[in-house]
């Protein structure tokens, strides 16, 4: 069993205010980088900062202190509270969110304090249920000695959990494209650019019996999806990565279903064509019905196939409403990077109330089974994905956020939201 801190099972998000919280206290100027300098007359002067994001969103507020209340992952399930500093922020520019859960290897993310203060190793988890709706965060947890991994990288100036890819194979086709690969779960959808995006939808489209959908005139977030099917019956190709180190990643399911505006089901292959300027990018639609480990110690990602310990007979789904939600974005990744846990980007939506969820697909995937998942209690499910102009993505959580999770109005929000996903980001 991990030895490690977890998210308690139900948190009610509600706004943050600091006057409300009895523990809540302004962190002093001099505790990042990121206090605006020119505003710190003395330690007692508030931190005001300012962040951006690549896809042009950025929000600007004060850095505050708080109480994290976690429980131990043991036997007694021990209540430990963590004083975390995070950002409280006063003003958005393109920001629609509740907040994001810094999980990268700046000072001030969650897993950096929570190690820093001896409550766990320097190891985080993350487990997507392959239901969509059910996952867990798991802070202090080393992996297990059956997963797979594969070594990672963090450079100064991408400061995200970078993989190698060896290998792509997509059914009876195989190509050894090697390449590099952001792993965020702070982005929806996977981005790749070519070759690896044209070897593997075309390869995908050719093993799939079902002609494409005649409906191509929507977008999420204007960005097209290219294959597209009007039947859930789908016998689709069996996906698979070979990540250096000669772990094999099967992609679980790699279909999004969709909602038009007319009322019809679509079928997507969920892979956006990146440009010359975007980063390959595995995105949390790859990450579903695993068990994710990021150990910054060993620097490596461990995964394992998993159900993250959900009981359905025990335990039913928690409904999601999306009825205001904007969806999440597919677009830069800043999930799991880097980033201080004050904001994640965001981009704008339009979408007002989504229509009931299509059916399920009823496809193969020759994926490998999952295994119930040990030492992982439960947390809040994941942020539902919500449309754009044309479709609308049903009660199906697409990711933690590129980032963004449901949009609540707010005074001054908590920029953390505690959630299956987090933000690999």
């Amino acid at each position: 069993m991990t030895k490690g801190v977890e998210c308690i099972t139900e948190i009610n998000l509600n706004i943050y205010s600091p006057s409300a919280s009895s523990t809540s206290e302004k962190a002093p100027c001099n505790i990042s980088t990121l206090c605006d300098q020119n505003q710190c007359l003395s330690a007692s002067s508030d931190c005001a900062y300012t962040y951006g994001y690549v896809d042009g969103s950025s929000n600007s507020g004060i850095l505050v202190e708080d109480v994290l209340h976690l429980i131990m992952d043991d036997n007694q399930l021990k209540a430990v509270e963590a004083q975390i500093t995070f950002g409280c922020a006063q003003n958005l520019v393109e920001v629609i969110v509740n907040g994001l859960l810094g999980l990268g290897f700046d000072d001030l993310s969650v897993p950096s304090i929570l190690a820093r203060k001896g409550l766990g190793s320097n190891s985080f988890s993350m487990c997507f249920g392959p239901d969509h709706e059910h996952g867990r965060i798991t802070f202090g947890d080393g992996g297990s000695l059956d997963q797979k991994e594969t070594p990672f990288t963090i450079m100064q100036s991408l400061p995200y959990y970078m993989i190698g890819l060896t290998q792509i194979t997509v059914g009876s086709s195989s190509s050894k494209l090697e390449l590099s690969a952001i792993f965020d779960s702070g982005t929806s959808l996977t981005i790749l650019r070519d070759p690896a995006y044209t070897f593997i939808t075309e390869s995908f489209a050719s093993q799939v019996k079902e002609r494409p959908s005649s409906y191509q005139s929507g977008s999420i977030n204007g960005i097209n999806l290219d294959y597209c099917y009007d039947s859930s019956n789908l016998n689709f190709p069996k996906i698979s990565l070979t990540l250096k180190g000669g772990g094999e990643y099967f992609v679980i399911d790699p279909i999004l279903p969709m909602v038009t505006n007319q009322g019809g089901y679509l079928y997507c292959l969920g892979i956006i064509k990146g440009g010359d300027s975007d980063y390959n990018t595995i995105g949390q639609n790859f990450m579903t019905g695993y068990r994710l480990v990021f150990n910054r110690e060993k620097m490596v990602i461990g995964w394992k196939a998993s159900d993250c310990g959900y009981n359905p007979s025990q335990s039913p789904p928690t409904p999601v409403d999306n009825s205001n939600s904007p969806p999440q974005s597919p677009t830069a990744p800043n999930g799991n990077s880097n980033s201080p846990p004050e904001s994640p980007p965001a981009p704008n939506r339009n979408s007002n109330s989504p229509p009931q969820s299509p059916p399920a697909p009823n496809h193969n995937s020759n994926s490998p089974p999952t295994t119930p998942s040990q030492s992982l209690p439960s947390s809040p499910p994941l942020a539902a994905g919500s449309p754009g102009n044309d479709y609308h993505v049903p009660t199906t959580p697409l990711s933690m956020i590129n980032h963004s999770p449901e949009l609540k109005s707010f005074t001054c929000a908590l920029m953390m939201l505690l959630v299956s996903f987090f933000a690999i980001m």
